[in-house]
């Protein structure tokens, strides 16, 4: 092979100022393709973020008021008492349920407003949080503290 001879057979042969502009003119298109590459992986990526919020925010547990004179409400309330005395031992004894809201999000969720008395017979409201599983209706108390 001669110097200046094209390596390939069917290599167009260009002067050097030519395959300069070639060359150039090449590089460009290059990036003009990954830039606009680049565009549609990050269009995609907000795409899909969105969607993603979208999504997440419609699944997201509402609340929802209970009513109070529901049996099966009170029946959760007042095991909410029991369950918290057998952790306490500070005989609190359920009076009634004052208010309640439920979120339903792969379970329940009971925000609750319990009427309870202490052992000298004084009344006192407590929020307790109890889950609920979807699997059984296994129930678990989350927490039980004083009301504000």
């Amino acid at each position: 092979m001669r110097p200046g001879q094209a390596l390939y057979l069917n290599a167009p042969k260009f002067s050097s100022d030519i395959s300069l502009h070639h060359l150039i003119t090449n590089l460009q298109i290059h990036h003009k393709i990954m830039a606009s590459s680049t565009m549609r992986t990050g269009l995609l990526f907000v795409v899909v973020v969105a969607a993603i919020h979208a999504f997440a925010t419609s699944t997201m547990a509402e609340t929802t008021p209970i009513n109070v004179n529901d049996p099966v409400y009170q029946k959760i309330a007042r095991w909410a008492v029991t369950e918290h005395v057998m952790l306490a031992n500070d005989g609190l004894k359920f009076n009634k349920l004052v208010s309640g809201e439920v979120y339903v999000s792969l379970g329940y969720l009971y925000h609750l407003i319990i009427d309870a008395s202490d052992r000298d017979g004084k009344d006192a409201r407590y929020t307790a949080v109890v889950r609920q599983s979807t699997l059984g209706g296994e129930l678990s108390l989350w927490s039980f503290k004083p009301a504000n």
